[in-house]
């Protein structure tokens, strides 16, 4: 009786520390991917809105503007927002790039571009690697509608999500 007495306190603990209930949390992952894995995440995301974000961990812009994309990410997801992150950097930075998407929770799609084979000429058109910061705003037919390069403006990269986003 006194072991069932334990073995009942036990199990009540454990719910009310809801062990059971709490969902699990997601994690930040980098997957390598060549050019035509790329355009095949993008294709993948037919139906909601896209950003792809071309950034290196070396571009002090690309640092600063990641934790404003992970805000949106997580606050429009659920209405049909999907980021795909693509770095360029060298394999020999892949831990450094992962140990920063990591401390910024970014849960998103974050790629480790694999530069070979060499891009055709319209992928390297689609994902311009050669100049970060670049953002890439795809609509939900999968047609590019924006690309800023350089410094991005938070306040009309959010109205254009939005407003693509209701359409």
């Amino acid at each position: 009786m006194a072991a069932l007495k334990i073995v009942l306190a036990i199990t009540v603990s454990l719910l009310g520390m809801g062990h059971f209930d709490e969902p699990a949390k997601p994690e930040v992952s980098l997957k390598d991917a060549t050019y035509s894995q790329v355009e095949e995440a993008l294709a993948a995301q037919r139906g909601k809105v896209v950003i792809v974000d071309i950034w290196s961990i070396y571009c002090i812009p690309c640092k600063k503007k990641m934790p404003h994309l992970v805000e949106l990410y997580e606050a429009k997801k659920k209405d049909g927002l999907a980021v795909i992150t693509l770095t360029p950097d060298d394999k020999e930075d892949r831990a450094k790039v992962l140990a920063f998407l990591q401390e910024r929770k970014a849960t998103m799609n974050n790629l480790f571009l694999v530069k070979d084979p060499k891009p055709t000429k319209a992928q390297d058109e689609m994902f311009p690697t050669d100049f970060q910061p670049t953002v890439l705003v795809f609509n939900r037919e999968g047609k590019r509608v924006k690309l800023f390069d350089g410094e991005m403006k938070e306040k009309e990269l959010d109205e254009l999500v939005g407003k693509l986003l209701k359409e």
